[in-house]
């Protein structure tokens, strides 16, 4: 009994918690292709086919960014993005953000031209929920605790920053 309990007593100690172990740091390169819609293509809409945001999830584990056709998704564990089914787009997506849950994004999808629509979408696809549909583009985006924020500045409404609902945009 007594070397039974110093055994158990010996791995317990000997454990080290998760929450002490030092997170483990990933280093990688991307090229992002022109496929993928990072390059002015002739005849293209968008006339600025650039980096329009990339997203880390919270746990650290997967990426997102936002192109001129759509949403692509990567998991660190995987060696090329996906597009995300349901975000393709001819007039370009931008400033993608997490949900709290990891499961979720939420995006703008439009251009100054034609001002768009913030969405959500997710992370495995599907048909987008439309929450706002604006006039101007927004200044990056947030999803958090508080909600989806983001930045208005410009366009027919007031300036300022704006608090959506993550369930049903309102305001």
């Amino acid at each position: 009994m007594g070397l039974a309990l110093a055994a158990v007593a010996g791995w317990v100690l000997g454990r080290t918690p998760a929450d002490t172990l030092a997170p483990a740091v990933t280093r990688f390169t991307d090229t992002f292709p022109t496929a993928q819609g990072w390059q002015q293509e002739p005849g293209s809409v968008r006339q600025d086919m650039e980096l329009e945001g990339l997203a880390v999830s919270p746990d650290g584990r997967v990426i997102v960014y936002a192109t001129g056709r759509g949403l692509y998704v990567r998991s660190l564990s995987d060696f090329e993005a996906r597009l995300i089914p349901g975000t393709e787009t001819a007039y370009g997506t931008s400033y993608p953000a997490f949900s709290p849950d990891g499961r979720s994004i939420v995006y703008f999808e439009g251009d100054a031209a034609i001002g768009g629509v913030v969405q959500t979408v997710a992370v495995t696809g599907g048909t987008p929920r439309e929450l706002k549909r604006m006039d101007f583009i927004p200044y990056g985006i947030s999803w958090g605790s508080a909600g989806i924020l983001f930045a208005r500045g410009f366009g027919k409404e007031p300036k300022g920053v704006v608090q959506l609902t993550p369930t049903d945009g309102q305001e």
